[in-house]
């Protein structure tokens, strides 16, 4: 990938959140709202059936962090500092700078804010 355009995948803020990247030690907040089939019938991946699978798919993203390739934030609410959901950009056309949002935010927390930011 000539152009690498989450090169550091830095963190960023809007008024009520904070975008980083994600670490192991998210797996459990992950699997609270990876586990319910009310959440992943809207996203990309399958309902986690255990805490194993959501490990596995934070060691996919810190791999791709690893290559400057992941456009994969956790969303963590500034007032608790938990992790509520995460957004990501799976396609990205360099050439006319569209992007796709992939995004799991209870209630849609900041929706807006976070269309914004990216």
């Amino acid at each position: 990938m000539p152009d690498l355009v989450f090169k550091g995948t830095p963190q960023l803020e809007t008024e009520r959140l904070i975008l980083r990247k994600l670490t192991l030690q998210d797996a459990d907040d992950i699997f609270a709202y990876g586990s319910d089939p009310e959440v992943s019938r809207f996203m990309t991946w399958e309902t986690h059936k255990s805490i194993e699978e959501a490990r596995s798919f934070i060691n996919i993203i810190l791999d791709k962090y690893e290559k400057d390739e992941a456009g994969e934030w956790g969303i963590v609410l500034k007032s608790t500092g938990k992790l509520i959901g995460s957004v990501g950009i799976p396609r990205y056309d360099l050439k006319i700078k569209v992007r796709k949002l992939a995004m799991f935010c209870p209630g849609n927390i900041g929706a807006r804010e976070l269309c914004r930011k990216l």
